[in-house]
């Protein structure tokens, strides 16, 4: 049957306007956020981030207004061949953020959307009619219905009543779109002064007068361009009520957590103002818009701040805040969009750099607790052609660029022209937008919510989920701790992430459920006392120590650091020293802020205050390194004068090399260093300056034995700890789990020591190894190791020069006719040779024992954590299936998280028991004195003592804990492979076997100190001849892999030596 035509049309028609159906609601957009936010949390990738970040504190959204992914391509490639860079396709800065997607545009009522309905979807999470700003869909262009018609659930309306402070920049009117989405309620988008063409009995409040009322009034920034908005007429406004908004503004109540509110209304009240204390900052410096970046270059004028200086304004203004709950800034680069719409590419090319450039700068002053997430509201309609003669590569669907329909017809001149019009496909005063969707880029804290492709209304939802802001839906507050921890969704530990590294032992305690009086006493004896600083911190810290030098002893700050610098911050030492005049001297010496008495001499007489204090300059000496004359030079206390380039090139080397609190003076003979006041004087590019303090403070923090850089990746957390034993440090940003006296991972029951020398033993190429430890001896003298390759036992060390013999290792200027008895003592050198052999052999077994135990237990570490991620699957799929709920399976995948914790103890276990000494490896007794082959002999039947009294008799013996520890895990392990089908009571029983026997082999460990009898006070030996096995088991053809090695002057007598490094 055939249908008419009309009704496939009615049909059409009935289905585009059910599409709308709901999408009115916010409900329908949280539903939507809600939906693709847990997909993002759930996901695997997302459950190991969500378990391991912390929420960002402070949110920045750029927004690039037009900057479609077209108009990212075109511009990208110009920018490059304008700078004249081979890569053409050279990324913007924001470009290399490390997570990007994609948004769509849609406003409520059209595919192509508008600024202002886009802004309130990026602002507010919700789709809104065309040109309306802070109104629902359906209320129409009058201001009739009242508070019901308004949208109150926006970021900043959120922000503000949380008490987090909100901004905002733009190079357009603050009235425009963008920023008024913001703020603007119930208005049409033209509606920016009282007399506007839409005002007309609309009953409406314009959107300028809308800064004195909430939310506006409580923003700690707003930039931009308008003053004609905000003026009478009287005074060249646009309004007609007499009255101006910004002096209203300046009279209005700081907000609470303001102490003033600062008005600035031209370029150089910009330049000349500091954000001294916590301010509420209103800028308005144009008339309107902000002029185009190309004209006030070609007019070589500075009448309007740039973007990237206002984005630096705005963050040192939010910077200075007292408020702990952060800020949301938004930035806008508006006239990226403007110079599209008369279709100048040129000069929205300068706009968009200029916009990368502000995201540049702001990126290096915020800290890492900062998202920064950039996208556009829109795109607009253009495309890059195939070039085709005079046709430019930029071509627009609309505009003014059509001119007469033949736009080959201009010249390349002309097109370069900088208010050149691309050609359009059809003719518009202004070009209209595109539909497509636009890019988002991201970096920070959960950053990766902001990948793939979605609504932009996500952008809100994620940001509001992220700040806390909407307590009718999910925030991240709900599911985190105050660490950042994730109380929610459960961690996704992959294959990689337990090959001894540090945070699969902190991730694996973060999911097990234990008796909380064991937990507390095995978490007291792992745990280190610490605290975790930020940079801020430590420096209050080390300028207290400072302060307490300087007022009790009277020397400068500047010697101050210096001598504490230079023996381990310790005030009371300092103070000590610089007690006495012989011990202060050698102090300052040793500091290098003095030169000794021999050495002062021979220099100019200088005042004590001056000794490496500072630098002095003149113009009439010769530089003794470059030999000019006539330019600037410097020198400090020392008298040694240089010119100021030499200088500068020295401390950059130097700076190059890693050195920075001990950077001497260039005369070869000077032992003076150069303090920071002279260094910083002296650099002259800011990023020289900052790399120097970026290295003193390295310097500072690593010479003070409190102090500890977190090993996390990227953190910059610094621990203060007095822990003198390899206890757990948990970083409270990062999550990063490390030992508290080496930084490494985390290793008990292993010492610093051992687990060192075990790791490079294991790392090593074994053939290397096996052949140093089997054919060289070290240097009685210097211990560098040495190789004998000649038939003369007379051997001379290349590092040390020291002579010795090759048999006896005693002193060859001694050793006199005591060589013969050296040569007669091993009469038969097969038999000394065997008897080598032999031990070496003995010594590659030994090794071999440890180690095939230790990397078994790695192993079977990576296959339970995949038998852990597949348990975790499995629990889902049954509560999916309602057969049951996550409390009825918890506990298998609370066992399979304590076996993978008790395994990686036991594999730490091995390393320990390979350097115990041969008297601390007894055979072990049991309470009658019988050896456990004697006890195994006795019948079965027989009572076996109880616990208590095992760990009274021989429970303080190591490796009768390591064999009792692994009997529990292999146990644990048989277990929990059966968990589904065995009983949960049985389960139960095993985990707490294994974590008592795990919980008392730490606790003996490390309360040595307390228990003299505790396995942890056993003698360990790291013999230089156990440090490798020998190569009597290699093959016979097998080279050894050498190391680089520095031949000895060969003597008279015979051999020569080899110094293996």
């Amino acid at each position: 049957m055939r249908i008419p035509i009309f009704l496939v049309f009615l049909v059409y028609i009935l289905h585009a306007e059910s599409a709308q159906v709901g999408q009115e609601s916010i409900e329908y957009w949280n539903i939507l956020g809600q939906e693709y936010l847990e997909n993002k949390l759930k996901s695997d990738f997302g459950m190991i981030l969500t378990e391991r970040q912390a929420p960002p504190r402070n949110v920045i959204l750029f927004i690039g207004d037009g900057m479609g992914i077209a108009t990212i391509t075109a511009a990208r490639i110009a920018s490059n061949q304008k700078k004249g860079n081979v890569d053409v396709n050279k990324p913007f800065f924001f470009e290399t953020f490390p997570f990007s997607g994609l948004a769509k545009t849609a406003s409520f009522d059209t595919h192509t959307t508008d600024s202002a309905a886009s802004a309130v979807a990026l602002m507010c999470g919700r789709k809104v009619e065309q040109n309306t700003l802070g109104r629902l869909p359906g209320y129409g262009n009058k201001c009739d219905f009242g508070e019901k018609a308004k949208i109150r659930d926006g970021i900043a309306d959120l922000a503000v009543e949380r008490g987090i402070d909100v901004g905002f920049v733009t190079t357009a009117s603050i009235t425009d779109a963008t920023p008024g989405a913001m703020y603007a309620k119930d208005v049409h988008r033209r509606m920016e002064f009282d007399s506007a063409l839409f005002m007309n009995n609309s009953n409406c409040q314009d959107i300028a007068s809308q800064i004195l009322v909430h939310p506006a009034d409580k923003f700690k920034v707003m930039m931009g361009g308008g003053h004609a908005q905000f003026l009478p007429s009287v005074l060249g406004g646009n309004r007609t009520d007499n009255r101006s908004i910004e002096e209203e503004w300046a009279a209005l109540k700081p907000m609470e957590r303001a102490q003033s509110r600062v008005l600035l209304t031209n370029n150089e009240e910009f330049v000349h103002h500091s954000p001294d204390d916590d301010q509420q900052l209103l800028g308005i410096f144009a008339p309107l818009h902000f002029p185009y970046r190309v004209d006030d270059i070609l007019r070589n004028s500075t009448s309007v701040p740039r973007l990237s200086e206002m984005a630096v304004k705005a963050i040192q203004v939010m910077n200075k805040q007292s408020n702990s709950q952060g800020y949301f800034l938004m930035i806008e680069g508006a006239n990226i969009d403007k110079a599209q719409h008369k279709n100048q590419f040129h000069l929205a090319i300068e706009e968009l750099n200029e916009f990368d450039k502000a995201i540049e700068q702001v990126s290096k002053m915020v800290d890492e607790d900062t998202l920064i997430i950039v996208t556009a509201d829109h795109a607009h309609a253009l495309t890059i052609p195939e070039r085709d003669g005079n046709v430019t590569s930029i071509f627009f669907a609309t505009g003014p660029g059509y001119g007469d329909g033949n736009r080959s017809m201009y010249t390349s001149e002309e097109s370069y022209d900088p208010h050149f019009a691309q050609p359009s496909a059809h003719f518009f005063n202004d070009a209209r937008h595109g539909g497509e969707d636009v890019g988002i880029w991201a970096k920070g804290p959960y950053a990766w919510l902001f990948t793939g492709s979605m609504e932009n209304t996500q952008l809100a939802y994620n940001i509001k989920y992220l700040m806390c802001l909407n307590e009718k839906e999910q925030n991240i507050c709900d599911h985190k701790d105050k660490k950042g921890k994730s109380r929610l969704y459960m961690s996704d530990i992959g294959d990689d992430d337990c090959d001894f590294d540090d945070d699969c032992y902190n991730d694996l305690e973060d999911d097990i459920a234990e008796d909380e009086t064991e937990k507390k006493s095995v978490d007291d004896a792992e745990r280190a006392e610490a605290e975790c600083l930020n940079t801020l911190q430590v420096e209050q810290i080390l300028n207290e120590a400072v302060a307490s030098v300087v007022d009790s002893i009277h020397v400068t700050p500047t010697l101050a650091r210096a001598l504490l610098n230079g023996h381990s911050w310790n005030v009371e030492k300092v103070r000590l020293l610089m007690s006495s005049p012989t011990s202060s001297d050698d102090a300052m010496v040793a500091c290098g802020m003095q030169l000794r008495m021999n050495d002062a001499a021979k220099k100019p007489k200088l005042s004590e205050s001056s000794l490496g204090s500072g630098a002095s300059t003149s113009y009439s000496n010769e530089c003794a390194v470059c030999i000019r004359s006539g330019v600037e030079m410097r020198w400090m206390a020392c008298g040694h004068s240089f010119c100021l380039t030499c200088w500068t090139t020295h401390i950059e080397t130097r700076l190059a090399s890693g050195v920075s609190t001990r950077i001497e003076c260039m005369h070869p003979e000077c032992t003076l260093v150069c303090t920071s006041e002279f260094a910083l004087g002296t650099l002259n590019k800011a990023s020289f300056r900052a790399k120097y303090e970026r290295f003193v403070f390295r310097d500072y923090v690593t010479s003070h034995p409190d102090l500890r850089f977190c090993p996390g990746r990227d953190c910059t957390m610094i621990i203060r700890s007095r822990e003198q034993k390899p206890r757990r440090i948990v970083c409270d940003k990062c999550t990063s789990t490390f030992c508290a006296t080496c930084t490494g991972a985390y290793h008990a029951p292993t010492s610093c020591e051992m687990i060192k020398k075990w790791l490079v033993k294991c790392a090593d190429d074994s053939e290397t190894a096996n052949y140093i430890s089997a054919h060289t001896k070290d240097c009685p003298q210097c211990h560098s190791c040495i190789e004998k390759n000649g038939g003369c036992n007379h051997m001379q060390c290349l590092k040390c020069k020291h002579h010795f013999c090759w048999m006896c290792f005693g002193d060859w200027k001694t050793h006199g006719s005591e060589y013969y008895e050296c040569s007669r003592y091993r009469e038969n050198p097969e038999v000394a040779t065997e008897a080598n052999h032999m031990k070496a052999r003995r010594a590659l077994e030994k090794y071999l024992h440890y180690y095939e135990r230790y990397e078994n237990h790695a192993k079977s570490l990576r296959m339970e954590m995949q038998m852990r991620d597949k348990l975790k699957q499995k629990i889902e799929d049954k509560v999916t299936c309602h057969d049951g709920t996550w409390i009825d399976w918890q506990h298998l995948h609370e066992a399979a998280s304590l076996l993978a914790k008790c395994r990686y103890t036991l594999q730490y276990t091995y390393p320990f028991a390979y350097y115990l000494e041969k008297c601390a490896r007894k055979e072990l007794m049991n309470g009658r004195g019988e050896t456990k082959a004697e006890k195994n002999k006795n019948v079965r039947g027989q009572a076996i003592r109880s616990e208590g009294e095992k760990e009274m008799g021989i429970g303080k013996n190591f490796e009768y804990q390591q064999s009792q520890l692994e009997k529990e895990v292999e146990d644990l392990a048989w277990a929990v492979e059966r968990a589904e089908t065995g009983t949960r009571g049985v389960l139960e029983a095993h985990m707490h076997r294994a974590e008592h026997k795990r919980a008392t082999l730490l606790h003996d460990f490390f309360l040595a100190d307390d228990d003299a009898n505790s396995f942890a006070a056993l003698p360990v030996q790291l013999r230089p001849d156990e440090d490798a096995p020998s190569t009597s088991m290699m093959p016979k053809d097998s080279t050894p892999k050498t190391t680089s090695k520095a031949v000895s002057k060969e003597k008279a007598t015979g051999s020569k030596s080899k110094v293996s490094s």
